[in-house]
């Protein structure tokens, strides 16, 4: 409800923007990524519901494909107030190996136009006295850099399951205040978000939640730290998520690294072989990335991206058949990037990904929650070849 009330106040908002002629200034901008070739190769190895080991290596050839148009539209009334929209379009390609299917398994494409949980933003903007600003609306989250400020195919047209699958995703509605401080002698930038409290699945309407964030730069280095805090619906448990990051530029090197830690109380649902219910335990997330980019020349740059991400639900709606259920994601890629006009990039990346999961309780169960295999891996590579234009 929080939510839907924020979001009317903001569309009034931009409806008198656009058709009552008010007075101030509004820009667009926004970003497009277009994807004309994406070929995964690689190896689907599981063991079955009959304790059977098998393997097989298939290719999928995925192209032509505009997956990706982020808008922005920023409105200002005065030196004090401002409002800004960020929808999106995606578009789902099946150039993701996902468990349960082969690296060569075609899958439908989906797109969404411009879905209010994929909009980056929908907030109204308060210019306060002593340098605050006040934001009210719908908003992503500021956990990491790497899925927020920083959108992660900026380097490479790879999205990392760090980046998109991680509990450091999320949208919300809520209150956020910024101020940068001056601390010993150091500006400390500080975030506080007072939130109306969910998850990338599940929006916990009326729970509130709050997240503390501080990015001092030190020794020519900046730091991250973030705490988010979200009470369950159960009013007992919790959802406790912190990162911690660190940040360095200097001439043609940008180097950037964060670790992120969740953990859901019950959040995680267990079932028996015979798909019932039997009990929940806690969901648990921890990842790393490290980016690195060189700027060889104007025109070109290189960048090299590790990720893991480990999770001990799994990719079946948080769903467990035995409690040492676990997934491993691990994706390395280097891309190349070369700009052919302002705000217009050619990206050809080649990535190297290993995924594997295990669920001891699955073995000799048929079919349970969409067939889980008791151990599964997926060992590909793939090579995309792309465009980013910045408009």
């Amino acid at each position: 409800m929080i939510k839907k009330i924020l979001l009317s106040m903001v569309m009034v908002l931009l409806a008198g923007v656009v058709f009552a002629g008010s007075e101030g200034t509004t820009t667009f901008g926004g970003q497009m990524r277009f994807i004309p070739y994406d070929l995964s190769t690689g190896t689907h190895t599981y063991t079955n519901t009959s304790g059977t080991a098998v393997s097989s290596t298939t290719a999928r050839d995925v192209g032509m494909a505009l997956d990706y148009v982020v808008l922005s539209i920023h409105h200002t009334f005065s030196d004090t107030f401002a409002v800004e929209f960020d929808p999106t379009y995606q578009a789902f390609t099946g150039a993701y190996s996902v468990f349960g299917k082969d690296i060569g398994a075609q899958q439908n494409i989906k797109a969404t136009l411009f879905d209010i949980q994929n909009w980056d933003n929908a907030k109204m903007i308060f210019q306060l006295k002593d340098g605050y600003q006040l934001s009210a609306g719908i908003m992503r989250n500021k956990l990491t850099w790497d899925y927020g400020d920083h959108l992660s195919w900026t380097d490479s047209l790879v999205e990392t399951k760090f980046s998109v699958s991680s509990d450091a995703v999320w949208l919300d509605s809520g209150l956020e205040l910024k101020k940068t401080y001056d601390i010993a002698q150091t500006q400390v930038p500080m975030t506080f978000m007072l939130l109306n409290g969910g998850s990338n699945l599940v929006d916990n309407n009326q729970n509130l939640a709050w997240l503390v964030k501080a990015e001092p730069v030190l020794y020519g280095v900046k730091w991250e730290a973030s705490y988010f805090s979200n009470m369950q619906s159960n009013g007992a448990s919790s959802d406790i998520r912190y990162a911690v990051g660190a940040e360095y530029e200097n001439g043609p090197w940008y180097l950037r690294s964060e670790y992120i830690q969740s953990t859901q109380q019950g959040a995680r649902i267990l079932k028996n072989a015979s798909n019932a219910i039997v009990g929940a335990d806690d969901k648990t997330q921890n990842g790393y990335n490290a980016v690195a980019r060189y700027l060889v020349s104007p025109q070109l740059k290189l960048s090299a991206i590790y990720a893991t991400y480990t999770n001990n639900s799994n990719s079946y709606g948080s769903i467990a058949i035995a409690t040492d259920a676990k997934e491993t994601y691990r994706d390395f890629a280097l891309s190349a990037i070369y700009t052919i006009a302002s705000d217009f990039d050619i990206n050809l990346t080649y990535q190297l990904s290993n995924y594997a999961r295990t669920d001891s309780g699955v073995a000799n169960a048929q079919n349970v929650n969409g067939g889980l295999n008791a151990s599964e891996t997926l060992d590909f590579t793939r090579i995309i070849l792309g465009t980013r234009l910045l408009f």
